[in-house]
């Protein structure tokens, strides 16, 4: 495809993904091995179109995260318990409403994992809404900071209250300082407006999120999203 896209640099529009790729085809198939194919694709397109990392890219199926997964039997079981009612009900009225996750654990037990893959079954239902849309919390942060206008995070912030299902990794990576909690509550407040889906993905148990955001904010967080630990 001739491109790399990362977190830090750019996002790529459908429309460029289209004309960059060749692979990707909006036909109708009936072959199994085009539907796979056009699947993949598909699955490319929307990780490009949302910013996912580079590394999260090969996840297309729970057969895919169970290599990424400490105790995939255990996680995979207690993801799916929450995940199939939440995945029926946006069938059968669509995402606007119909809440979101905040996946919480330790370290390296695939809580990113199966926040994309989460963000990967909604994008079915995203044809003609906003972008999915993936951002590191700590990133988000550190660009701030470092910009000398705010062009990109006003963007970004754009993106957050546009899209149609945004998940935010890592929250409370950004540090413990007045300024990445100001920049967190803009950022969640921006979010906070739309009727569609967020996943949010952290460290902190949901009852100590207060502590790291703010009452008011984690208090938001909370009621709208289902907390499973992973």
């Amino acid at each position: 495809m001739g491109m790399m896209l990362t977190q830090e640099e750019s996002f790529v529009d459908r429309e460029t993904w289209l004309r960059l790729s060749k692979r990707y085809s909006s036909e109708p198939v009936s072959a199994t091995e085009d539907l796979q194919r056009l699947r993949h694709n598909k699955a490319q397109m929307w990780y490009s179109v949302a910013g996912v990392p580079n590394r999260y890219r090969s996840l297309e199926t729970l057969r895919d995260a169970r290599r990424f997964l400490p105790k995939p039997d255990a996680t995979i079981s207690s993801f799916l318990s929450v995940w199939e009612p939440w995945y029926t009900k946006v069938q059968a009225h669509g995402l606007a409403h119909a809440g979101g996750f905040y996946f919480w654990g330790e370290h390296n037990t695939g809580k990113t994992t199966l926040a994309v893959l989460t963000m990967l079954s909604a994008c079915d239902f995203v044809e003609g809404l906003g972008d999915p849309f993936f951002l590191h919390a700590a990133t988000y942060v550190s660009k701030r900071r470092g910009q000398t206008d705010d062009s990109v995070s006003r963007v970004w912030e754009a993106r957050a209250y546009k899209s149609a299902i945004f998940v935010l990794d890592d929250v409370g990576s950004e540090s413990d300082s007045d300024y990445a909690r100001e920049q967190m509550t803009t950022l969640l407040e921006a979010r906070a407006g739309s009727v569609y889906p967020s996943i949010f993905t952290g460290n902190i148990s949901p009852e100590k999120l207060g502590a790291v955001l703010g009452g008011r904010l984690a208090v938001r967080l909370l009621r709208y999203n289902t907390s499973v630990r992973i």
